[in-house]
């Protein structure tokens, strides 16, 4: 019996301190989700409403690595500008990948702290959701 209540209380912990592992908060209040690449592919599979935003420069977005399909790109070196144009996308999830995970903690963390409250940072970005094997679109940049 005691073997049983310890395996319960240990279950108990580590559900806690899963949740408190993939749900950042900083001292502001900040709060989002992070995600592996995996969770992340299912989330974007099971929820076509989600929103996708890559915070990576034109040049990554457009290179090697390619990028998830119907990602929007938004890089992070002008979220200022582009999180005005996104007002509307409040009520919205928001899946958020960059090349490793910096960056879209980074925007994550700024979206938060600018109101928006259903946001996923995808760990690892692009290079482990291409080590994971997960489809990427590979495209020229336009050209304008």
């Amino acid at each position: 019996m005691k073997k049983v209540i310890s395996g319960v209380l240990l279950l108990i912990v580590l559900g806690i301190a899963g949740y408190y592992w993939t749900h950042q908060t900083d001292a502001q209040g900040t709060s989002f989700k992070t995600v592996s690449v995996q969770e992340a592919e299912r989330e974007l599979q099971k929820d076509p409403e989600i929103v996708l935003i890559d915070v990576r420069t034109p040049m990554e977005f457009y290179g090697p690595s390619g990028h998830v399909n119907k990602a929007l790109l938004r890089p992070v070196q002008n979220i200022s500008n582009w999180v005005n144009e996104i007002q509307n996308l409040k009520d919205k999830k928001l899946m958020i990948i960059c090349q490793s995970g910096g960056r879209s903690y980074m925007a994550s963390k700024y979206l938060s702290e600018h109101g928006f409250r259903r946001i996923i940072n995808v760990d690892g970005g692009m290079t482990a959701w291409n080590i994971a094997g997960l489809p990427a679109v590979h495209e020229k940049a336009p050209t304008n």
